[in-house]
């Protein structure tokens, strides 16, 4: 056998072990990856193709009896006024996360990384509600804004503005921006 012959068996070879071993990879990939997407698949696309068929019944989810409405529920759902007050309050809220979190993220990155004494302590003391759930967040906040016992209400009633004191969650003029404060302190903002 000649040079060149040994050189393009060798050369097959090594083609034929890197097509295997590549083989192999694709395998290990499509065996880690097959189980995520199988169960999003299940929970999170077909639970959307399901609601989305649903949603064409007249149906109260108990019993048998189906009407189909087509896209009449979706008709009702643009002519009703608490889809529309919906809708407005929850632009508002994007709008006003947006422009609270934002700037305040950037002030506090800045004093994060700024070269000044006791840093330490402050970093640990504006992280620590990244470790606090969403759920306590608000529980926290609820306790804030309670109408008769609330800290909020007890520290207006302490400095002599009892005439400011409120049911912030419960009155509908200053419910959006008591839940705009609590996005906004919840310190989910840093850039």
């Amino acid at each position: 056998m000649s040079k060149v012959e040994q050189l393009h068996v060798k050369t097959q070879s090594h083609v034929q072990a890197a097509k295997k071993r590549k083989q192999k990879d694709t395998l290990a990939i499509i065996g880690f990856v097959a189980p995520a997407f199988i169960i999003y698949g299940i929970y999170v696309i077909y639970s959307i193709f399901m609601t989305f068929y649903y949603s064409m019944f007249d149906w109260t989810g108990i019993d048998s009896n189906m009407t189909f409405l087509g896209l009449g529920n979706y008709l009702t759902l643009l002519q009703d006024d608490v889809f529309w007050t919906s809708i407005k309050n929850n632009f508002i809220l994007v709008i006003a996360s947006l422009f609270t979190q934002l700037p305040i993220g950037l002030i506090m990155a800045l004093l994060l990384f700024s070269p000044v004494k006791g840093m330490r302590l402050f970093r640990s003391v504006y992280f620590m509600p990244f470790l606090m759930s969403t759920v306590a967040i608000g529980i926290l906040f609820i306790f804030i804004y309670e109408g008769n016992y609330g800290l909020l209400n007890a520290i207006l009633g302490a400095v002599g503005l009892e005439s400011l004191q409120n049911a912030w969650i419960g009155k509908e003029s200053t419910a959006i921006w008591a839940v705009i404060a609590t996005v906004s302190c919840s310190l989910r903002h840093f850039i």
